[in-house]
């Protein structure tokens, strides 16, 4: 496994801190929290056959062609309404970077995790572009958060022939309530625990395709996007 050196330094940094402390502090321009490293080092030792992105940026071009397109059903009303990458995108300036916290490429498909670390206890109601806790706080919505990362992703793919599949999750550190969330918005959320089963369920669903992810792993490189880690392995991908 190759960790690059920079990785390194931030995990040696953390390694420095009580966990009470790392949670709420950052290392440097706010570059990742404790659970995003627990989610890289679990990807890092139960996974084989991949390169593993963490904290990459990604800017919004004038020259993309937004198609994504979603139904979603408000959960208070009964109504459903169709969101498209219009409605999402408003307020988002050209030119202006989208962090996602992990990008994994597989032979098999492309996952893209965003990281929440919400407490257990929380209850979620979705109404639109917001999920409201039970005592009437709101969050920007973490599946369109991770809709509009896919469709940075999706973009790219297409511009470059890649043929993969894109799995979309929010990952949550903790089983918090998402009762009254659409069925839709659950089906884009996971917890840590069924992180590893949900990767490995692929070689079961996809194809093995190793040059397509290779293709797109050289395409990320010339964007200087450069992975955290990578398989040692890579003789057998081919």
């Amino acid at each position: 496994m190759i960790l690059l050196e920079e990785y390194k330094q931030i995990l040696d940094y953390y390694s420095s801190k009580n966990a009470d402390d790392v949670i709420y502090q950052n290392y440097k321009n706010n570059v990742g929290r404790q659970f995003e490293f627990i989610i890289n080092d679990k990807i890092i030792n139960s996974c084989n056959k991949f390169f593993l992105y963490w904290q990459g940026s990604f800017v919004f071009k004038n020259n993309i062609n937004w198609s994504l397109n979603l139904g979603l059903k408000n959960c208070f009303t009964g109504n459903s309404f169709v969101l498209s990458n219009t409605d999402f995108l408003s307020n988002i300036n050209l030119g202006e970077k989208v962090y996602i916290d992990h990008l994994l490429i597989t032979p098999y498909a492309i996952f893209i995790f965003e990281a929440k670390n919400h407490k257990k206890d929380t209850i979620y109601h979705s109404s639109q572009d917001k999920w409201f806790t039970k005592d009437s706080k709101d969050i920007d919505n973490p599946v369109l958060q991770v809709i509009k990362q896919e469709s940075i992703i999706s973009s790219m793919m297409m511009y470059h022939q890649v043929n993969l599949p894109i799995i979309s999750k929010v990952v949550f550190r903790q089983r918090v309530n998402l009762n009254n969330i659409s069925e839709y918005e659950r089906n884009f959320c996971i917890t840590y625990q069924d992180l590893i089963q949900q990767i490995n369920q692929i070689t079961e669903i996809y194809e093995y395709k190793p040059n397509e992810a290779l293709k797109f792993v050289k395409a990320l490189y010339f964007y200087g996007c450069h992975p955290i880690a990578y398989d040692d392995n890579q003789q057998n991908w081919r």
